[in-house]
């Protein structure tokens, strides 16, 4: 993989350093990720997004509810995907909804949960553009030329995922 430098500048021909390194990041990581290396590197890995975690847990509520609380957990409940701190989720209003939905009582609650993660898919997938929303956060956090931190690196790390999947 051949090293990329970026050389952004503003209108009064000052350079965007932070924003160079990001697009170099970006840049970097988004060739690994698509190359044919990740495939070896990264065999038994899987790109998600809150739209396709949402739908395996819908697909093992509504299937076999009984027996499927290991995957509630694993795709809902305790997914950092669904953390309040989430690029994605903390712009939305329905957050309250996921911490509510989380608080369930799992054994006592079937029709709620269901309901519950209906409205949150319903809410990302129809009444905000998910694909658009990744790509706005992307754009955002791209050309914005403050310090880059490792926050910024698992956010765009977090935002490539979430796009391969929405392509």
């Amino acid at each position: 993989m051949k090293l990329v430098q970026f050389q952004f500048i503003n209108e009064k021909k000052e350079e965007l350093k932070y924003v160079n390194q990001k697009f170099q990041f970006f840049y970097h990581f988004w060739e690994f990720t698509m190359s044919k290396y990740n495939r070896i590197l990264l065999a038994n890995y899987t790109f998600e997004s809150h739209r396709t975690l949402l739908e395996k847990t819908l697909n093992f509520l509504n299937g076999d509810y009984r027996n499927s609380k290991k995957k509630y957990e694993k795709y809902f409940k305790n997914h950092i995907y669904f953390e309040p701190n989430n690029i994605i989720l903390k712009d939305i209003t329905n957050i309250k909804l996921i911490e509510e939905t989380k608080k369930l009582v799992y054994k006592t609650s079937k029709t709620e949960i269901i309901e519950s993660i209906n409205k949150i898919n319903n809410h990302l997938t129809k009444r905000i553009n998910y694909s658009a929303k990744v790509t706005k956060k992307l754009t955002k956090i791209l050309c914005s030329n403050k310090p880059y931190s490792s926050n910024v690196e698992e956010d765009i790390k977090f935002l490539i995922h979430c796009l391969i999947i929405e392509l």
